[in-house]
């Protein structure tokens, strides 16, 4: 799996924004699906503390639920 991923995170805020999401050269998420991410990835990593974005099987979740 190839992820491309550009955005920003404001810790602070707990909010990320995805801005391009590129998957194996051939899938690039539409406005529609980068909000979805968006949403899915501010509710699985950033619901309560900062480092669970570094928490293995949310990683996986996140993958998961996006593919």
């Amino acid at each position: 799996l190839e992820l491309k991923v550009k955005g920003n995170l404001s810790i602070l805020n707990k909010k990320i924004n995805f801005k391009d999401i590129k998957m194996n050269d051939y899938y690039e998420a539409s406005k529609e699906d980068l909000k979805y991410f968006n949403d899915t990835f501010e509710k699985i990593f950033l619901n309560k503390n900062i480092l669970n974005i570094f928490d293995v099987k949310r990683i996986q979740k996140f993958i998961t639920e996006i593919s």
